[in-house]
């Protein structure tokens, strides 16, 4: 017992010695061993809510709780660099919330796609561009209108973003190309076999032993707005062959409760899945794992099937929403304490930190994209852009967006 204890004092003095003030390095240890007695709140971080009879380590948790990038890792320190930078940039007048899904980056324009959220967005159009360029933002006004747009992709083979559209009384789940030049955009699917699909989520292309495959998730309508018509297949991950024209269900709700955030590794030979049931009680959660916000990762066969699925990660606080995956294989989720950054074997490397740009901890972070050397994160009324020093999704390698 007197073991573990030292470990973490010990760890302490390399955590304060940390010489960027916007990084605080935590041990590693802490997040498997306290000194006891300990406490911490499931519903709330980790860093703002556990307390523990040592000082030096409850000051330094306090201390990460306001730090902008939160390390337990080399590979993150080396990540953020030594001189991070950052800027914002607004969304576009009396659009208070349009960046807050989405996130593709479009590298020949060096542009992001945000979605707006919610269902009442004052353009007719769902989608803001926000130029990395010149720092200013539009609405991207398609041919025809996308509405109630959630997930976006950027596929550089064909030129298109794919973009899921929530159902509504008049209109089905759809996924739908929007050609970037153009701005022309054409429904690939939104039915199964007469079924009109639930709400469509989140979408990923992916070329896989040689074919191009789409892969989306759905939701169960009435576990998040009432109003939105419940279907008969409510959950699932589908895959739909951009070269066969065929639509398959792939993971059902008995392997994930409600599936949202998706994307392939750099190699194709994985694909991971963010699970996040709307269950209001934290110890509920924590009593259930299938009721659990959590990650899954499934291996792609031959076929362009998942197969082998299996727990990734847990969600300690909140659920996991968007979701990449950088050149290396490292897998970035928003969840409710920010940016969360794990290596491809599960392990947190550390986190780009919510409260220091978002104090009052509302509205949660939804999405955000890699660009480059460049993590954009949407909070809604304005997109914030952290410069990094390492370049983490280039063109050449297009399943990583």
């Amino acid at each position: 017992m007197f073991y573990p204890i030292f470990v973490v004092v010990a760890a302490v003095s390399l955590g304060l010695a940390h010489d960027n003030s916007s990084l605080v390095r935590i041990p590693r240890e802490w997040t498997y061993v306290l000194p006891h007695p300990f406490d911490s709140k499931l519903e709330y971080g980790w860093l703002n809510s556990t307390t523990t009879g040592n000082s030096t380590i409850n000051e330094l948790l306090a201390r990460a709780n306001e730090a902008r990038f939160v390390s337990y890792s080399d590979e993150f320190d080396a990540i953020v660099g030594s001189n991070p930078t950052w800027y914002t940039i607004d969304s576009p007048a009396g659009s208070p919330y349009a960046a807050y899904e989405g996130g593709a980056w479009i590298p020949e324009t060096d542009e992001v796609w945000f979605s707006y959220s919610g269902f009442y967005y004052p353009y007719e159009q769902s989608i803001t561009s926000f130029s990395l360029r010149n720092r200013t933002s539009k609405p991207v006004v398609t041919n025809p209108p996308v509405h109630y747009t959630y997930g976006l992709y950027y596929w550089p083979k064909d030129g298109k973003v794919y973009a899921t559209e929530f159902n509504t009384p008049t209109q089905p789940g759809t996924v739908t190309a929007i050609d970037v030049e153009t701005l022309e955009a054409k429904a690939v699917f939104n039915s199964y076999e007469g079924i009109p699909l639930a709400p469509c989520d989140d979408v990923v292309v992916a070329r896989v032993n040689g074919k191009t495959y789409i892969f989306a998730t759905t939701l169960a309508g009435k576990e998040i707005i009432p109003a939105i018509p419940k279907e008969r297949f409510d959950t699932a991950v589908w895959r739909f062959s951009l070269d066969d024209g065929i639509l398959l269900p792939v993971i059902d709700s008995n392997q994930l409760f409600t599936p949202n955030g998706i994307r392939v590794s750099p190699d194709g030979k994985k694909l991971y899945v963010t699970n996040t049931p709307y269950i209001l009680d934290p110890m509920e959660q924590a009593s259930n794992t299938s009721l659990s916000n959590s990650i899954h990762v499934y291996d792609l066969n031959d076929e362009g099937l998942p197969v082998n699925g299996r727990l990734f990660g847990l969600v300690r606080t909140g659920f996991a929403n968007g979701l990449h995956i950088d050149n290396a294989g490292r897998i970035w989720t928003a969840e409710n304490d920010g940016i969360r950054v794990r290596s491809p074997h599960g392990l947190t490397l550390g986190v780009f930190n919510y409260h220091p740009f978002n104090p009052t901890n509302s509205p949660l972070i939804s999405n955000f994209a890699l660009a480059g050397n460049r993590l954009i994160i949407g909070n809604n009324a304005y997109a914030l852009v952290y410069s990094l020093a390492e370049t983490l999704v280039t063109l050449d390698n297009s399943l990583t967006n």
